[in-house]
């Protein structure tokens, strides 16, 4: 396992061993910033009806359970094996698998929907990541990704509290959007579209939400 994914794959299991039983089959809200129903949810993802969507850094499986409730075929992967455990629990009716996102793009068959909301996109090397699935993305499929914006981080990028109080190291590339939207032009592909959203109640950034296409010969615009 590659050095980053055995770390983040440690602080999340033991987040996972921290937080106690899974929480059942109650459905939410797709949530795309750190406050519950904070922000834009799935209206942004438009019509997922028969869509296959992967999920890459899934956790425990919220985010797809109201995917695959709006009619999505739905795939999550996490590399905390805790993590995947309780989301086998708590949504039987996904298929989850405990590997890097990495590994499971080489040689998973493609999807129409590649999602990382504070998932492997921003915990993963980003050329890397970026590159694969420049090369996985087919003309019609889309990435789109949360991640938390820098400042909102601030000290605590390189740590993952449990709900015990307990911190743990995690590795973390806290980009800018300018820096993202540069990785994804490296990486031969197109950001089609770009949300700063802010805490709530004020105007300080918390989350960066970015919609990627793969640039197609000739460059057309998304």
């Amino acid at each position: 396992m590659r050095e980053a994914a055995a770390v983040n794959a440690a602080a999340w299991n033991h987040q996972a061993l921290s937080a106690g039983n899974p929480d059942g089959q109650t459905v939410g809200r797709l949530e795309l910033t750190q406050y519950p129903g904070h922000g834009p949810g799935i209206e942004l993802l438009g019509d997922v009806k028969g869509l296959r969507v992967v999920e890459l850094g899934c956790g425990r499986g919220h985010n797809l359970a109201a995917l695959a409730a709006a009619g999505a075929y739905c795939v999550g992967v996490d590399i905390a094996a805790e993590q995947i455990r309780w989301a086998r629990a708590a949504w039987p009716h996904i298929n989850f698998y405990a590997a890097d996102a990495l590994d499971y793009l080489a040689d998973a068959p493609p999807a129409d929907l590649y999602l990382s909301i504070f998932g492997a996109v921003g915990l993963c090397e980003p050329g890397l990541l970026l590159r694969v699935l420049a090369t996985t993305l087919h003309p019609q499929a889309r990435l789109i990704f949360a991640t938390p914006d820098p400042g909102w981080l601030a000290d605590r990028s390189g740590w993952l509290s449990s709900p015990g109080g307990r911190q743990f190291p995690v590795r973390r590339w806290p980009l800018t959007l300018p820096q993202w939207l540069g990785q994804i032009e490296e990486a031969g592909l197109m950001a089609c579209g770009h949300l700063v959203v802010d805490q709530p109640g004020t105007q300080q950034p918390c989350t960066m939400i970015v919609t990627v296409e793969r640039r197609p010969a000739g460059g057309r615009p998304c």
